[in-house]
């Protein structure tokens, strides 16, 4: 992996922009910055691509798309867009309300009467903007949808178990599962499937020949970035994840640079007219406020449909960021301006990578002083993972031993070996350890980086 900062890469830069993004308000020094970004944060391959004024005037691959073989990223290879998967499905449902076949404010229920929560006053009322604006009172919910075995209709019919963390409409929270009810509003309205749907009405229309609406369908092109993931301290290469076909319309999505170029031409200059003008705004416009970031010159943060929309430095932007098993990607585009800026990767949590990188754009694209972007956004790293404290036990554990079902995230399995209490959920396997009142806390985070589990 050392020649990876130093990989060959794939460009593309039409007209006589060449490879200096100098004519598009950028320092020449963007190149650079990748590759030491990309070196300090081991970061297998970068796509990069600029639009203006609905052309793209900067696309470039840097590293590899594969590094065993060698094989170089470029503007056309595929990379999963994990949740900004979620503006394809949010344009479908303002398609259909911009041919009055729904109305964005309209119960849920009118469309899908088996629509159903926990809480009977979201059943009842919970609205399709909602859905899109993540209002519906439920927290992420996220270990319930992946990995797991459910076909989109069980994972729909599930969702009524769902605890909610509070009330609908009240407060952001966001969760990928209202992105699913929005895509099967989308069917039910127009008899298609959602796949069908955006092929036919969103991804033809603008020309996105490369892209793909399943990982197994990216995963058989051959020219796809396979996904990487830190692993105690080293880039790893890990297993694409598959069977995402339940959560696709929240996160199944893979495109390349340049046909998300497209699909940012669309969305900052309304080009083409696929939709009314005050349909296409509604995309964009703020809409649920969300908790302020870490950064100052970010302000006002607010969910729109599918997207974000931001202050940044006192400037328009709308953004959204996606990430998924071993993928990492950054969209966005300065409505003042018209310029869109793709960012995609092929590794795991690189979030501090791609914004140092995002950011540095945006000054340049808007004209301001340069902050030290590479300095100020850094990974954290983690500390080394601290074994749990056992409390003494005061049961046999064979009391709590057996098999637990919940309704909506099935069955898990809890057995005895030896002095130790071992859990089994779905392919995950943990050690509980005892932290007294017949609660446990899993020796194993869930993933690297991530949380253990709270078990009682």
């Amino acid at each position: 992996m050392a020649t990876r900062s130093g990989a060959r890469s794939g460009c593309s830069c039409p007209g006589a922009a060449g490879c200096s993004w100098i004519s598009s308000g950028l320092s020449d020094d963007f190149a650079p910055l990748v590759r030491r970004l990309m070196a300090r944060d081991q970061i297998p391959g970068l796509a990069v691509g600029l639009v203006e004024r609905g052309r793209l005037v900067f696309a470039r691959g840097f590293g590899y798309r594969d590094v065993s073989t060698h094989l170089p990223v470029t503007p056309d290879t595929l990379f999963a867009l994990g949740s900004c998967s979620k503006a394809f499905t949010a344009t479908a449902i303002a398609l259909l309300a911009d041919e009055g076949k729904i109305a964005l404010d309209s119960p849920v229920r009118t469309y899908l009467p088996d629509f159903a929560l926990e809480d009977p006053v979201a059943t009842a009322t919970l609205t399709t903007r909602d859905l899109l604006t993540h209002r519906s009172g439920l927290p992420r919910h996220d270990l319930f949808w992946y990995q797991a075995p459910f076909s989109r209709d069980e994972l729909y019919r599930r969702l009524r178990f769902l605890e909610p963390a509070g009330p609908p409409h009240a407060q952001w929270r966001y969760n990928s599962l209202m992105y699913v009810v929005a895509g099967r509003i989308v069917e039910q309205v127009t008899g298609e499937r959602w796949e069908s749907f955006v092929q036919a009405r969103i991804l033809s229309p603008l020309e996105m020949r490369r892209t793909v609406l399943s990982p197994e369908e990216m995963a058989t092109d051959s020219d796809h970035a396979s996904p990487y993931a830190i692993h105690e301290g080293g880039v790893q290469k890990i297993p694409m994840l598959k069977q995402l076909s339940a959560i696709a319309p929240a996160g199944a999505v893979s495109s390349s640079v340049r046909d998300l170029a497209r699909w940012l031409t669309f969305h900052a200059t309304s080009s083409p007219g696929l939709l009314r003008e005050d349909h296409w705004r509604e995309l964009h416009r703020p809409q649920a406020e969300m908790p302020a970031p870490d950064q100052p010159e970010v302000q006002h943060p607010y969910y729109a449909l599918g997207w974000i929309h931001e202050s940044y430095r006192g400037h328009p932007l709308v953004v959204h960021n996606g990430a998924i098993d071993g993928y990492t990607v950054h969209l966005g585009f300065l409505p003042e301006t018209g310029q869109g800026l793709i960012l995609l990767t092929n590794r795991d949590f690189a979030t501090a990578t791609l914004m140092a990188l995002a950011y540095h754009a945006y000054d340049h694209l808007l004209g301001l002083e340069p902050l030290d972007w590479e300095t100020r956004l850094v990974e954290e790293t983690l500390p080394p993972l601290q074994d749990v404290h056992a409390f003494p036990l005061d049961f046999p554990l064979s009391k709590v031993a057996g098999r637990y079902e919940h309704p909506a995230y099935g069955p898990l399995t809890v057995r005895v070996s030896g002095d130790q209490l071992l859990m089994q959920f779905r392919n995950f396997r943990f050690t509980l350890v005892y932290q007294g009142d017949l609660g446990f806390l899993s020796r194993e985070p869930v993933l690297d980086g991530g949380p253990r589990i709270s078990v009682r």
